[in-house]
């Protein structure tokens, strides 16, 4: 920068007495004051000193700006704070890194010197914590430099954008979507440990818990001989052929959750009911398991449990069947229970 004649008056100027303008394309050595430039107000209402914007706009070569909001809808990333208050639709300077003085930082907190300075999620807001919540993006807009109810200063910086890794909700995680960039999972994990040999499950509406695994294992009940129009329920055999009146003795405790049903009819004189008992500990269930049976054929069903019928260890299960009627021959028996016990 050249400065001739009248010029070099100039520059024995005072920080009270400053140039107006000075126009250079080169400046070389340090620089003391802040970085500014000029905006035009794009809100409805007037705005304070101090407060966060976001650039919304443009009219001409001037930006527009609105109030910057952390947990508002297209209001972030704050592109600096207001330097003096400006009613709508009036110009007002910016500033984008430098001391902002002349402020209420009283307000932001007591013993708050050197804390880092957040947008808020009050339009325009300023705080020194962190605000929370997925919803609210995080921007460190700059500094506490001096506490005071009027003559406060915020050495206004940061990265110009909200931080790459946001706030995330209690129990969530970041996962890689399908465009290779990280998300929030849509299901939530459990924030305390399980207890010992516990797993992992979801209930397919987003939360996952811990629980104890649990494997299904298969009783064996069946007949080879034939029952001649059986209207009176009867035992089947257990897998050794054993009819003793007590049935299987279970070793864990656990629910029986289906049962399924294979035969053969000999002969049919007209549609008869196939209806299968369950009993545990000699006591029948209340549900009962009927198949219609319509012609000389193989013929099945399955079943599954409205209602899982629970059991303990050592309880007994047994399964007796009947036809509704006379005039049905039925062979070759076989019923499957399913049960599910924890490992």
């Amino acid at each position: 920068m050249k400065i001739k004649g009248k010029q070099l008056e100039d520059t024995l100027r005072t920080e009270t007495l400053p140039f107006t303008t000075v126009h250079s394309t080169e400046f070389q050595g340090d620089l003391t004051g802040a970085v500014r430039f000029k905006c035009k107000n794009a809100e409805a209402s007037a705005m304070s000193k101090g407060q966060a914007v976001y650039i919304s706009g443009i009219q001409g070569d001037v930006p527009e700006i609105m109030l910057a909001d952390a947990d508002g809808s297209g209001t972030m990333p704050a592109v600096g704070l207001t330097e003096s208050s400006a009613n709508s639709g009036a110009e007002v300077y910016i500033i984008s890194f430098g001391n902002l003085t002349g402020l209420n930082t009283a307000s932001l907190g007591t013993n708050i010197v050197g804390k880092s300075v957040y947008v808020g999620t009050t339009a325009g807001g300023l705080t020194v914590t962190a605000p929370t919540g997925s919803s609210a993006k995080l921007q460190n807009i700059g500094q506490i430099v001096r506490e005071h109810a009027t003559a406060g200063i915020i050495k206004v910086g940061g990265a110009g954008r909200t931080a790459a890794t946001p706030n995330l909700d209690q129990g969530k995680f970041f996962i890689g979507n399908a465009s290779n960039q990280s998300s929030e999972s849509v299901y939530t994990l459990p924030t305390s440990d399980g207890t010992e040999d516990q797993v992992l499950t979801t209930n397919g509406s987003g939360a996952v818990s811990f629980a104890t695994p649990s494997v299904a294992s298969y009783l064996l009940f069946g007949l080879s001989t034939t029952l001649n129009d059986q209207t009176t329920q009867y035992e089947l055999a257990t897998v050794d052929g054993v009819k003793n009146g007590q049935g299987l003795r279970l070793p864990l405790s656990g629910s029986v959750t289906h049962i399924t049903l294979q035969a053969d009819c000999i002969s049919l004189s007209a549609n008869r009911d196939f209806t299968i008992y369950l009993y545990k500990n000699g006591s029948q269930e209340t549900d009962t398991y009927v198949t219609t049976v319509t012609q000389a054929n193989v013929f099945g069903n399955s079943f599954t449990l409205s209602t899982p019928v629970s059991f303990n260890a050592s309880d007994r299960l047994m399964v007796k069947v009947k036809h509704s009627d006379t005039g049905i021959q039925t062979t070759q028996h076989a019923v499957t229970i399913r049960v599910v016990t924890s490992l």
